[in-house]
């Protein structure tokens, strides 16, 4: 290396080409981008972080001496072109200037250079082949676009588990498509949690139990752990409304990274009856939540009875069964399911609940909450499955990066 120094740096600089250089070789040479540059002697480096056959140029051996070129803005003739170009033969003349540098030699006392545009449309992931991650380690892999310049779109990896691969596929101009393996992970229990009011809380039957019992013994949702085998954490408080769950999502539920999250609410303490908008806004951020860091929804939906006169008039109950009603289908049109039922295997009759299983005539007694639970698990097992495991076409713990498209 002369006349120049050579500088390090950023590792993305380095995978977006920033720091290009040229060694010349057999066919044409190859070109390479590098991270640090370690100045070990009068015009000598060590280059390390390499890039190898940068633009689809052949990786080759190169013998000492070969000559370098740093492709910067310093370079002599640089002469951009277009992806059609590609391929393509070119005839190319240099003139030079007399000994004063005053008169430019004639293009007819010149010969031509023959030159084939090397280089490729940019549509292959910068890894080679699958990439293999490792566990607990986000990875960030590059694709290169079309486009000649930086950034291109990226994929990157969350939270991945041991031996969990990564495969770019179906590649255009515009978008690519990613495929995720593990063939090494057996089937892993669902994680599921369970967010909503006082009928999935257990209330009235709270505080710990004597013995090795879960702190949710008495809600529907040990029943439902006790059925499944999925592990099941209940984060319902008496009292929350889908304001609640609204400002608590990140934390009781986005936090503990769960496959799915069932909400149950019954009556949202009446004020969506009033201002449902506010209700569906709540419904429409918590989906939103959900869908971008890949939690699916199961609502519950519990509808009043007509028998139910802890609601108080009969007007006001026909209120309340009206909204419980509305709520099922503004569920329903955020594309989540929605188990309309949770009274259902307590009824004695046509939109009549049996009041010996609820004890003040709105929440299930001991013996309810297990019936509501054994009533509800199938249904519940139906949409989940039996497990969750990183196998062919798995998408969990992958976000895209997408730039330039």
């Amino acid at each position: 290396m002369s006349d120049a120094n050579l500088s390090s740096v950023s590792q993305q600089d380095a995978d977006y080409y920033v720091s290009l250089c040229w060694i010349d070789g057999t066919n044409n040479g190859e070109f390479i981008s590098y991270q640090n540059a370690t100045l070990t002697g009068l015009n000598r480096y060590n280059l390390t972080y390499l890039r190898r056959g940068v633009y689809g140029s052949n990786i080759m051996t190169h013998s000492a001496g070969s000559k370098f070129v740093r492709c910067d803005d310093d370079i002599a003739l640089k002469i951009p072109y277009t992806e059609n170009a590609i391929g393509q033969t070119y005839y190319v003349k240099f003139t030079s200037f007399n000994v004063f540098g005053t008169v430019e030699q004639d293009l007819s006392q010149v010969s031509p250079y023959t030159i084939t545009l090397q280089g490729y449309n940019k549509k292959a992931v910068t890894e080679s082949g699958a990439a293999t991650l490792t566990a607990g380690v986000t990875r960030t892999i590059s694709y290169n676009h079309v486009y000649q310049e930086a950034p291109y779109p990226q994929v990157t990896i969350t939270d991945p588990e041991e031996g969990d691969m990564i495969y770019i596929e179906n590649q255009t101009t515009s978008s690519f498509a990613v495929r995720f393996e593990n063939p090494n992970l057996t089937p892993r229990t669902p994680l599921v949690v369970v967010i909503g009011d006082s009928i999935s809380s257990g209330f009235p039957f709270t505080g710990d139990k004597p013995g090795n019992y879960p702190s949710d013994w008495a809600s529907w949702t040990a029943k439902f752990r006790e059925l499944s085998g999925y592990t099941v954490i209940n984060q319902a408080v008496a009292g929350t409304t889908t304001d609640d769950c609204r400002s608590r999502f990140m934390t009781d539920v986005v936090a503990l990274k769960p496959d799915y999250v069932i909400i149950e609410y019954g009556n949202d303490c009446g004020f969506g009856m009033d201002n449902f908008s506010r209700t569906q806004n709540n419904l429409n951020a918590i989906s939103s939540m959900a869908k971008t860091y890949g939690i699916k929804i199961i609502f519950v939906q519990p509808v009043a009875r007509l028998n139910m006169t802890a609601y108080g008039t009969y007007e006001e109950l026909v209120k309340y069964k009206a909204y419980h009603e509305r709520m099922y289908m503004a569920e329903l049109l955020l594309g989540w399911p929605s188990l309309k039922g949770y009274y259902n295997p307590l009824d004695s009759g046509p939109d009549t609940v049996n009041l010996d299983y609820l004890v003040e005539g709105i929440h299930p007694t001991q013996e309810g909450y297990e019936i509501v639970g054994e009533w509800l698990t199938p249904q519940i097992t139906s949409i989940i499955g039996s497990g969750s495991s990183s196998t062919s076409d798995e998408t969990r713990n992958i976000n895209y990066l997408v730039y330039g498209v």
